[in-house]
């Protein structure tokens, strides 16, 4: 694919992408507020009973396995067999590849799990423990002995003539490929050497660590590659030392699988005389504890390590600061996709926002073109091809070429085509999430998933794009529809937390999971796989892991398997110490991660809220790490009456954390700080700098400084462009509320009058109880409550009718009155059993944070 083709795929998705660079620029443009983290979503318990029972013997999936487990034994011994049969005779595999039954058939006393594999052909029949973790060579080095045996096969002697270690420090996508060419050229010719296996198994290992794709992650198929090389070249080494390239590629490996205190064991034991392995050993090391402190910043640092340290850092600190610190690094090296995918895959702000917008899409499709045009004998790729070509299922090792002709391939097309479309999917996905809810331009955003669909809807996980884009229910419906087939058709490529969603709920409708149902507990029934930690996260919401009676247990053992893990730790705390553990139980939960992460620092301080030494001294360590923790630190310091060291806090915060919408939320107290004592300039150039994000709290910020210097006309432009951005009354309506009792001109009065009786377009007619008699027609009615309704006497079943004495004819018009004045209690009338009722609430910001829906009279 040429050049000028990217560009046109770029244009077809990317008409968005073009108005972002303009509006960027732009400053009368706003930008949304940061949202903090999103809550973990709840799975629907009658989608995914916890019930653990074997498969059924009606199959759940259209494919040779029926649960995940089941699917990675197969996949490993079926790679196995073929290579070892290739070594032997030099046959290629038969269609279809070797006839193989791999079944679970029993669980020992001690837990083990036992399958049962079968090789018709060569008249195999064994049963497979396994009695470690199922990614581990060791496990099935009883079935590779067995076929060494039943094939006369023994290792040769062929080594390579120069280590490739130092040359795979260099992530880049050619050089991977180029080392993947060489290596699958040097096992067609000699597939019976235990060196060329363990520096395949490297290759690999190189392959999965750039893995970064969030939502779409998924490594299972390469682990399996992984372990089936270094399976093979144990058995063909029948007891001779295993190379340094063997060595690094089972810590790897095992590091990739996420046994972290293992992978660490195995890097320690690795010597350091081979050219290249100090640089391997440091990323690694910094893989498995997520210690960025371990790879000190050089100039001679090899890219494998400064990928590492920068994944490091932006999971652990502010990514925001680490992609800003990205300018530092030698040109050639700032367009890998790599920074991006990372960055991608973690929180960021607004200004980072923008400029992964600008550079994902493109750079993924600049990798596409650059890998495919490596590969040989792939036809040229074109726009009119590159879904099919993306679509293209990853294959084993050993394949059948041009005229029957048996051909090694270590990482085949079909491995780099599911790589690079989980990376792509992913790029689509981050950008609507970005423009629809972190920017807040959903027209943009639409436009954009309308272009995207049009050139990508064809891509096998494109239906959980789909899912993730929703905004409406035929669209999120013909998703889950989509999702769910191929959820049957091809289980084992379906990334775990995309698959979550397919249970979650949406927030602009009902449910709606088609039949039958999504088959995430048969799937996962063993949970991570047996003897691993492999990505925690997704499955901390499925029942087959935590809605079992040993679930504590299982946590113990993830977290001994995997103790820096920050999600382990995470879950591990809230299902020992509930949902408001002491400083001293976050402390044991955390002790892995203690010294150099921000995040448990701040639950401790949290958690220590009472003492406010304590709480400053945490807050404080945490803010030395990432600057962002300088703001609720300011905002304890306020609380607790020590203005002069809060304004320290902030002006820290908002001069070292570079997201300027944070800034804008914490900017209005700091500007009254300033006027207030004596410093007008500094109040003035950080008000202008809060209302250039355009951000409401921005805005607010300036409009405040204005009156109070009752520079009434310009306040009242502000308030009034925050009204037409955001359509949000309260800053403009507690505005005029104000300047009722300090400014007698008739046009402020003139325009709370307005405002109210014409609230953004509604009709808003005053009422008091006494006027209501008959059943309502329409209102807002809550359908759900919590500790904020129960305190306002407020009940499920409840339509308002009234707010702030006026009419409420649906919610749209409620918000409206709700926002509009937040300075004394939110007065309504409601309708409850046949009749109508008046009462106060004092919600914060007049909002109960349950479910509210329009209210229609039935007919």
């Amino acid at each position: 694919m040429k050049i000028k083709d990217v560009i046109l795929l770029v244009a077809l998705v990317g008409g968005a992408i073009l108005l972002v660079e303009r509006r960027n620029v732009t400053k009368s443009e706003p930008a949304a507020a940061k949202p903090p983290p999103p809550p973990v979503p709840v799975q629907v318990p009658a989608i995914a009973p916890k019930a653990l029972e074997p498969p059924s013997p009606a199959a759940n999936f259209a494919t040779p396995w029926q649960d995940e487990s089941q699917f990675i034994v197969q996949t490993i011994a079926t790679d196995l067999v073929e290579m070892m049969v290739f070594a032997k005779s030099g046959r290629a595999p038969e269609a279809g590849g070797l006839k193989m039954e791999v079944n679970e058939v029993a669980t020992q006393a001690d837990g083990t799990i036992v399958y049962q594999v079968k090789v018709p052909s060569l008249q195999v029949a064994m049963e497979l423990p396994i009695n470690a973790a199922i990614w581990s060579p060791t496990v099935y080095q009883p079935l590779a002995r067995t076929l060494a045996k039943k094939l006369d096969l023994t290792g040769s002697a062929n080594l390579p003539t120069n280590s490739i270690i130092a040359e795979l420090t260099d992530l880049r996508a050619v050089v991977i490929e180029h080392a993947n060419a060489e290596v699958s050229a040097a096992l067609e010719k000699d597939c019976a050497s235990p060196a060329l296996h363990e520096r395949a198994a490297l290759v690999l290992a190189t392959f999965t660590l750039r893995e970064h794709a969030r939502l779409f992650f998924e490594i299972r198929t390469e682990l399996c590659a992984m372990t089936a090389h270094l399976a093979l070249a144990r058995s063909l080494r029948a007891g001779d030392e295993v190379s340094v390239e063997g060595r690094l590629a089972e810590a790897a490996l095992t590091t990739l699988y996420n046994n972290r205190a293992e992978g660490m064991k195995l890097v320690e034991a690795i010597g350091e005389d081979v050219p290249g392995v100090t640089a391997w050993k440091q990323a690694l090391r910094t893989r498995n504890t997520g210690d960025y402190r371990i790879i000190k910043e050089t100039p001679e640092l090899s890219l494998l390590e400064r990928i590492e340290k920068f994944k490091a850092e932006a999971q652990r600190l502010n990514t925001d600061v680490v992609w800003n610190e990205l300018t530092r690094l030698p040109e050639p090296l700032r367009g890998l996709p790599d920074w991006i995918r990372i960055v991608g895959s973690n929180d960021y702000g607004v200004e980072t926002g923008h400029e992964l917008l600008r550079g994902a899409l493109p750079a993924e499709l600049n990798e596409i073109e650059q890998v495919h045009a490596l590969v040989p004998g792939e036809p040229v790729l074109s726009r009119d091809n590159l879904v099919a070509a993306l679509n293209v299922e990853p294959g084993r090792c050993v394949t059948v070429g041009a005229g029957g002709r048996p051909r090694v391939r270590v990482i085949g097309w079909g491995l780099w085509a599911a790589f690079l479309q989980r990376r792509l999917c992913q790029a689509i996905t981050e950008d609507f999430r970005f423009m629809d809810k972190m920017w807040g331009v959903p027209d943009d955003a639409r436009e954009f998933r309308q272009k995207a669909d049009a050139q990508f809807a064809g891509l096998r996980l494109y239906p959980f794009v789909r899912r993730q884009n929703a905004t409406d229910d035929a669209y999120y419906h013909r998703a889950q529809d989509d999702s769910m087939a191929l959820i049957r058709r091809e289980p084992h490529l379906i990334p775990a937390d995309v698959w979550n969603y397919v249970s979650y709920r949406v927030p602009f409708g009902d449910i709606y999971v088609p039949p039958p149902h999504p088959f995430i507990n048969e799937w996962h029934r063993h949970n991570p796989p047996p003897g691993t930690a492999y990505n925690p996260y997704p499955r901390m919401n499925h029942p087959s892991l935590m809605g079992q009676t040993d679930t504590s247990a299982r946590l113990d053992r993830l977290h001994a398997l995997a103790p820096w893990d920050h999600d382990i730790a995470y879950y591990l705390v809230k299902d020992h110490y509930g949902s408001q553990p002491t400083a001293e139980q976050l402390m044991d939960g955390y002790r892995a991660e203690l010294e150099f992460v921000p995040d448990p620092m701040r639950k401790i301080a949290q958690a220590s809220e009472t003492q406010p030494a304590v709480y400053i001294e945490w807050m404080t360590r945490a803010a030395a790490l990432n600057p962002a923790a300088y703001y609720p630190l300011g905002t304890y310091l306020v609380k607790h009456g020590r203005d002069a060291e809060a304004a320290v806090a902030y002006v820290n915060g908002m001069t070292r954390d570079p997201d300027s919408v944070t800034m804008a939320t914490y900017a209005g107290w700091l500007v009254t700080y300033f006027e207030a004592h004596g410093q007008p300039e500094n109040a003035t150039a950080l008000a202008d700098r809060a209302a250039e994000t355009y951000s409401y709290d921005g805005l607010e910020a300036k409009a405040r400084l204005l009156e109070t210097r009752k520079d009434y006309d310009q306040a009242l432009a502000v308030y009034s462009a925050m009204v037409e951005r955001y359509q949000i009354m309260r800053g403009l309506g507690n505005f005029l509320i104000r300047t009722q009792k300090v400014v007698p001109a008739p046009k402020y009065r003139e325009l709370l009058t307005r405002t109210l009786s014409d609230a953004a377009g509604w009709k808003l007619p005053r009422v008091e109880l006494k006027d209501l008699s008959s059943a309502p027609v329409n209102g807002v009615v809550f359908t759900a409550e919590n500790s904020e309704t129960i305190k306002a006497g407020l009940k499920p079943g409840d339509v308002i009718v009234a707010a702030q004495g006026y009419r409420v004819h649906d919610y749209p018009s409620y918000t409206v009155l709700r926002d509009f004045d937040a300075t004394g209690p939110l007065r309504l009338i409601l309708w409850r059993n046949g009749a109508y009722l008046e009462l106060s609430a004092s919600p914060p910001k007049h909002s109960f944070g349950v479910t509210m829906s329009t209210y229609t009279k039935p007919k």
